[in-house]
């Protein structure tokens, strides 16, 4: 949802993003945001993502996921710190793939 950060749109949403205005309020650019604002049939442009990690969606992202509680640590999310809550589900998000792989 933000060009390479990874961060499925609800996680977004959680941290308090309003995802539809990623791409007009410039934070990233977005397939969707250009659908959106370009004739019908334009093709997609080639995602650059290294021109999104210096928005403020990735950014956001990536320091709440690493470094959450030095930055944010208000931020509470289910009454967890951004950073636990984020790293949380991505290692059950991972456990999950690999209780999946481990039965193939």
């Amino acid at each position: 949802w933000t060009g390479g950060d990874g961060a499925p749109a609800w996680t977004l949403d959680k941290v308090g993003f309003n995802i539809t205005s990623l791409h007009a309020s410039g934070a990233a650019f977005t397939h969707q945001g250009h659908i959106l604002e370009t004739p019908k049939g334009t093709p997609l442009p080639k995602m650059m993502w290294p021109s999104n990690h210096i928005k403020l969606a990735t950014g956001t992202m990536f320091t709440l996921f690493f470094a959450g509680n030095d930055f944010a640590p208000n931020l509470k999310i289910d009454g967890q710190s951004a950073q636990d809550f984020l790293q949380g589900h991505y290692i059950a998000a991972m456990a999950h793939v690999a209780g999946k792989l481990a039965k193939e």
